[in-house]
Formats: C-alpha cells, sequence, structure tokens
C-alpha cells in the first residue's frame, strides 16, 4: 500500500509541475485546469494531505485567472480547511493571501485586508522573505484598485527591491500586471510623484516595511 500511494504521489507531483509551469511561465490556463483536474483524480484516494491542498490552492488560482470566482473562492476554502487541518501555518497563510487577492477583483476590499493581514502576520513570523515579497504585490494592487496611487507605489518600491536583494525574479504570469500597474500609476501620479514614491518603498528595509503596513491596520 505505501508503495502504491507513493507512485500515486509521483504521479500527482508530476501533473503539479506542469500545472505550475502552464500557470506562471505558458499562460495556457485551459492546460494548467485539465493538468490539475488530472491530478486531483490521481490523489483521490489519498484524503487529506498537503499534496491535495496544493492542488486546490493551485485550482482556485487558475479559476481566479479564469473568472470562475465561485469555483475559485470553493478551491481556496476547500484547501484552507485542509491546511488547517494539517497544522501547516504557510499552506494557510498562502491561500489567504490569494483570498485577499480574488477579494480585490470582487471588489471586496474589507475582506481583501483581513486576509492580507491575517497572512502578513504569519508570514512574517516565519521570516518568510519570499512570499512576503509575493503580499506586497497584493498590497499594491489593493491600494491601486482604491485609488491610493502614492501608497501603491510605496509598495511597488518594495516589491522592487525585495525581488533584488532576493536574486529572483517576476514570472512572466505576473510581470504583466507588474508592469501594467507601475505604468497605471505612474500616468496618474505623474513622473516625479512616482518615482518619489517609489523610491521611499525601495528604501524600507522588509522589516520597516513589513511593521509600517501592521501600524496602519492597527490604526484602522
Amino acid at each position: 500500500m505505501a508503495q502504491e500511494n507513493s507512485h500515486i504521489e509521483g504521479q500527482a507531483e508530476s501533473l503539479l509541475c506542469l500545472a505550475t509551469l502552464d500557470y506562471f511561465y505558458v499562460d495556457d490556463m485551459e492546460a494548467a485546469g485539465n493538468h490539475l483536474l488530472a491530478a486531483l483524480q490521481v490523489t483521490a484516494s489519498l484524503g487529506d494531505n498537503a499534496l491535495n491542498a496544493t492542488i486546490q490552492h493551485r485550482m482556485g488560482m487558475v479559476a481566479t485567472e479564469t473568472g470562475d470566482l465561485q469555483t475559485a473562492h470553493a478551491c481556496f476554502q476547500e484547501s484552507l480547511r485542509q491546511w488547517e487541518a494539517l497544522g501547516d501555518r504557510n499552506g494557510s497563510a498562502e491561500v489567504r493571501m490569494w483570498q485577499g487577492w480574488l477579494a480585490i477583483r470582487q471588489g471586496d476590499f474589507q475582506t481583501a485586508q483581513r486576509c492580507l493581514v491575517s497572512a502578513l502576520r504569519t508570514f512574517q513570523a516565519l521570516k518568510d522573505r519570499l512570499r512576503l515579497a509575493m503580499l506586497f504585490f497584493s498590497y499594491a494592487d489593493l491600494a491601486g484598485a482604491q485609488g491610493h496611487a502614492e501608497e501603491a507605489a510605496r509598495h511597488w518600491g518594495v516589491v522592487h527591491s525585495l525581488v533584488q536583494e532576493l536574486g529572483a525574479s517576476i514570472p512572466p504570469r505576473f510581470r504583466t500586471a507588474y508592469e501594467r500597474g507601475i505604468a497605471s500609476l505612474r500616468n496618474s501620479l505623474g513622473e516625479s510623484a512616482f518615482d518619489a514614491a517609489f523610491a521611499a518603498g525601495g528604501t524600507l528595509s522588509l522589516e520597516d516595511a513589513t511593521t509600517l503596513l501592521l501600524q496602519v491596520e492597527s490604526d484602522t
């Protein structure tokens, strides 16, 4: 039985890898969704585990991008349920972050703020710098959607600084949104004001930027 389960997990992990490539680098949501459905079918006999929780999470991401927001919500909720049952704080926080992004898409900024700050506290406690960088991406989107252009520009400055510090790169899937967001803010704020706000965010340490966000949250 253990050998059979290992084989099933191997198949599902391969399908999950393909779906991840489809989503982040190929921008083929149909292929990503098909690979994830196949992975979910393969793992149906395994019950709740980290692999199933990850698959549900990725399915929510794909559904968000294709505009099927009801399915996205259901997948994120199921993923969160499984991560919490496993006691995995990091997995739970990552889902919370994506629930925040979904709420932004729905125009529910109060829910978005609640989800993002929950993820922020966990990633801060775990000192997960990569996911904190991803989280500031979401905060920039939230501020921009609410019309807080200067705040959004500061958050993009934090993202840019963190990506450089970590030696990472923004996946093609998100680079378009990053460049579009910056172009829009530069247009609305003007060159000088945007550059000043962006630079201000870039000079903040991750710790200071995170603390500032939490202070703003506690004051609201």
